[in-house]
């Protein structure tokens, strides 16, 4: 696309695509009411929760530093506006919450978990996004077992990544009451209970980020 001549004035306009997600989700609950649905749809139900709260944290990351960006107007000096333009492109392409965590920092001087002040719901955020990153991608929960050579011993199994840091999480909040590989169920973490609980923490977590004061950029 060519650029703009120099003397011309420039506005920003952004249309949020995820305020669909709110009313989305609530039609979705309201869907799992049905005693007729099978696990595997109530379990699929629940994945796309999931997966569309941490959308929702995401898009309003993305608005609220735009607009604190836009907000700083237009600059008249070439490298200024190189600048502004970069970090405009730098917000686009952030994914994740600690990504976005720190992007944040850089375009209000302070890290949105740290101005926001609630450690136990950044928590919540961050293994939303842990969950986020391996489900999206259809990622299977693996385990490497290991045998002892003599009969009759005790196998070991080793468990890591982003479904063993959810899984230390849920258990401990108690959403879930057993681990993976004892149920070896597709389903294990896609419980009502889980689906809501993460849902609620995005939802508690925009609503404070929306109510923050920000300088501008």
């Amino acid at each position: 696309m060519a650029s703009t001549p120099s003397n011309w004035s420039v506005a920003h306009e952004s249309f949020h695509v995820f305020e669909c997600i709110p009313p989305w989700i609530e039609w979705q609950t309201t869907q799992r009411t049905s005693p007729d649905l099978s696990e595997a749809i109530r379990s699929g139900i629940n994945y796309s929760i999931i997966l569309a709260s941490a959308y929702f944290i995401e898009g309003n990351f993305e608005r609220i530093l735009i607009k604190n960006i836009n907000t700083g107007g237009e600059h008249s000096l070439p490298l200024y506006k190189r600048l502004i333009d970069d970090l405009r492109l730098r917000v686009a392409k952030t994914t994740g919450s600690e990504n976005y965590d720190e992007v944040f920092s850089l375009v209000v001087g302070k890290k949105a978990s740290e101005t926001i002040g609630d450690p136990a719901l950044w928590e919540n955020v961050k293994t939303l996004f842990y969950f986020r990153n391996v489900i999206a991608h259809g990622r299977a929960v693996g385990y490497k077992l290991c045998f002892p050579p003599a009969v009759g011993g005790f196998w070991e199994e080793e468990f890591s990544g982003g479904y063993k840091k959810v899984e230390d999480f849920l258990l401990k909040k108690g959403l879930l009451e057993s681990r993976h590989i004892e149920e070896g169920s597709n389903w294990h973490y896609f419980a009502d209970e889980v689906a809501d609980f993460f849902w609620s923490s995005a939802s508690s977590f925009v609503e404070k980020l929306n109510k923050l004061t920000l300088p501008s950029a």
